[in-house]
């Protein structure tokens, strides 16, 4: 992936606001910046969450590009494009898609919960998925109705059984990573494949893994 541009960390770090800045960057299929999510976090957990675009004059502005049909692309497609026959985590939220990347799978979201509706899953079409939802009722809806569109699709789906991790209330995959790392376990890809699945979905993650089992 292409570094992030100077002019944007630049922008960014203009605006002043309290908290820990993460620019998260979208890029086209081919690797190029599309345009970039900013996202403060503050000590109190309180988020500012704001999109940034280049317009043709080579300008920056606080706005999402005008999507092709209103379809708000997914995150890491380059890695998506690039990676075409690997298993892919379907997280919520950027930090969540960046730290399963970092443990060596293929991983995207469509940002928070409300973006479902919004996102363009073609990428996914026909390809093995595994959705992780974070532990609260919006991320569940949303991860359900993802799986309803990503079947549509053709693709394999499985998703992971939250209630079996042990969460918190609002807890995702970063925190499944530090609840492991907490007890000396290893947080790793061999890890993530031994994660429970949904009851009655008829496989496990390391038969998807291994593109052994049908479509769902």
């Amino acid at each position: 992936m292409m570094p992030i541009p100077q002019d944007v960390i630049d922008w960014a770090n203009s605006q002043k606001i309290p908290g820990k800045l993460t620019i998260h960057q979208y890029t086209y299929p081919n690797g190029s910046p599309w345009w970039w999510r900013l996202r403060w976090k503050a000590a109190n957990q309180s988020k500012v969450i704001l999109p940034l675009r280049r317009n043709e004059d080579g300008s920056i502005e606080a706005k999402q590009p005008n999507f092709e049909k209103h379809r708000t692309p997914l995150y890491r497609l380059e890695t998506l494009a690039k990676q075409a026959g690997e298993v892919v985590f379907l997280v919520e939220g950027e930090v969540c898609a960046d730290f399963l990347e970092s443990q060596g799978v293929v991983a995207t979201t469509f940002g928070s919960s409300s973006g479902v509706n919004q996102a363009d899953f073609q990428m996914l079409s026909k390809r093995r998925i595994v959705l992780w939802s974070d532990n609260d009722a919006p991320g569940q809806k949303a991860m359900a109705e993802a799986r309803k569109k990503l079947l549509e699709l053709g693709a394999t789906v499985l998703c992971i059984d939250v209630d079996q991790l042990g969460f918190l209330e609002k807890d995702d995959c970063v925190d499944w990573g530090r609840q492991r790392a907490a007890q000396g376990l290893p947080v790793n890809q061999d890890a993530l494949f031994t994660l429970p699945v949904c009851a009655g979905e008829g496989a496990n993650l390391n038969r998807l893994l291994k593109k052994e089992c049908a479509a769902i």
